[in-house]
């Protein structure tokens, strides 16, 4: 990494455009802040996020542990599953160091609080001036990481203000990113010149922030840390459901929500009964196991539950998986594997990589935006089936399940383009060495955060 990126020689300046583009932002932030204001209690009432968090939101952040301190943002569980990598990782290399984390979503929180991977935690003040600067003042970051997308230009303006290095990590910049920084040029200057680092996830990645005014020197292609952070197979769980599987194609359908489970239950009812297949089924909540074993049955399908003593008896067609950190491992002994939340435009899709990791032909429906630039490539270069609707679902499955020559060759795309991300933690971690690397003591050319 070159030194600019590590001093922040390379961060762009403020223009007047860019101070009057902030300046208006914030009075706009501000005013819509304090119009709101009245329905604080109502909401506190009726949102748990809110009552707790309340004081956060306003800046008050809990007081850190004496020590430098390095403030890691993640907003959802993908983005901070990112973060939790990194935080571990400087835990390691960089003891002397203390970690705050902020999100916005309270499951996210007690994840982290679950994990002891912060020194202090909680919820991300709103970006209005005086409240980012009133947290900066408690906490008194010599670094600000943001994992992936939460990019704001109130807390970039403060964290200039104030020399606080402020580094972008497993960036992923979507088209709509991209329309929106290139309408208001004046407040994405604002917001890159708060920046020193932007690393991101792939070429298409760094092309949309050069677009959106992103200075060409800050921004660097690292890869996608997620494909680093596939958990390891479960050898254990394989052994009983390969025998119940037998001689069978075994088709997975992963991660699947409600709306998607009763959209392709007469898929199902095909491949087992016309097909000869076996289907195991993830919910991706298990709560919704008992409902789905009782639709099939009424269905006349012979269904069981993976933990349920006689579940993988092989009078059963279809095993419903009522356990917790199996399917990234069984997805190993599918012959095709379907990844859940891609029917279900609210959701967006979820990670596709378990299957790719396990070598193992994948089809996604056409909702894929959390992975959107991954499925992109994946897409491009044949690595996957991305289908349009269920019936397009059910026919890439009997294609690929019918031609093991298409079959291979998806694999062998889809490995090749997630060979390109591997390493990409270890890549990040270099963006972060320098920073990492300042004594205790106040560095040079970065002012001093006022008590």
């Amino acid at each position: 990494m070159s030194r600019s990126l590590a001093t922040g020689e390379g961060a762009s300046t403020w223009s007047w455009r860019a101070k009057a583009a902030w300046c208006g932002y914030q009075g706009l932030f501000g005013a819509a802040f304090l119009a709101g204001a009245g329905a604080v209690p109502w909401l506190a009432r009726r949102e748990p996020r809110v009552a707790e968090g309340l004081g956060d939101y306003l800046g008050g952040l809990p007081r850190p542990p004496a020590g430098p301190l390095i403030w890691v943002h993640g907003v959802s569980l993908g983005e901070s599953l990112v973060a939790f990598a990194l935080m571990e990782r400087i835990r390691r290399e960089a003891s002397g160091w203390r970690i705050g984390f902020t999100t916005t979503h309270p499951d996210v929180l007690a994840l982290v609080r679950r994990k002891g991977l912060a020194e202090v935690t909680g919820y991300a003040p709103l970006d209005m001036a005086p409240l980012v600067w009133r947290a900066m003042r408690r906490w008194r970051p010599r670094l600000v990481v943001i994992s992936e997308t939460d990019l704001w230009p109130g807390q970039a303006g403060v964290a200039r203000a104030l020399g606080v290095p402020l580094v972008l990590v497993n960036g992923r910049i979507s088209e709509k990113h991209e329309a929106f920084w290139r309408q208001v040029p004046g407040l994405a200057a604002a917001l890159w010149a708060g920046f020193r680092s932007l690393g991101v996830q792939s070429e298409a990645d760094r092309r949309r922030l050069l677009a959106m005014g992103a200075p060409a020197g800050a921004v660097a292609v690292v890869g996608n840390i997620k494909v680093d952070l596939v958990p390891a197979p479960r050898e254990g769980c394989l052994e009983a459901v390969r025998r119940w599987r037998g001689e069978r194609p075994l088709i997975v359908l992963g991660s699947l929500h409600p709306s998607e489970f009763e959209a392709l239950v007469p898929m199902m009812e095909r491949l087992v009964r016309q097909e000869g297949c076996r289907v195991l089924v993830a919910p991706r909540a298990v709560t919704n196991v008992a409902a789905w074993e009782g639709r099939l049955q009424a269905r006349g399908v012979a269904v069981g539950r993976r933990s349920a003593v006689g579940g993988l008896t092989g009078t059963n067609e279809v095993v419903l998986l009522d356990t917790v950190g199996e399917l990234a491992t069984l997805y190993g002994l599918a012959t095709v594997a379907f990844v859940g939340g891609t029917l279900d435009p609210a959701v967006g899709g979820h990670n596709p990589l378990e299957v790719i990791a396990q070598r193992v032909p994948l089809v996604v429906g056409p909702h894929v935006r959390n992975f959107s630039d991954l499925i992109g490539e994946l897409r491009e270069a044949g690595g996957v089936a991305v289908a349009a609707d269920v019936e397009a679902v059910a026919r890439e499955i009997a294609t690929l399940r019918g031609d093991p020559a298409a079959a291979a060759r998806q694999v062998g795309q889809a490995q090749a383009v997630t060979a390109r991300h591997r390493g990409a933690l270890d890549r990040t971690m270099d963006l972060l060495r320098p920073f990492l690397g300042f004594p205790s003591s106040d560095r040079a050319g970065a002012r001093s955060i006022p008590e």
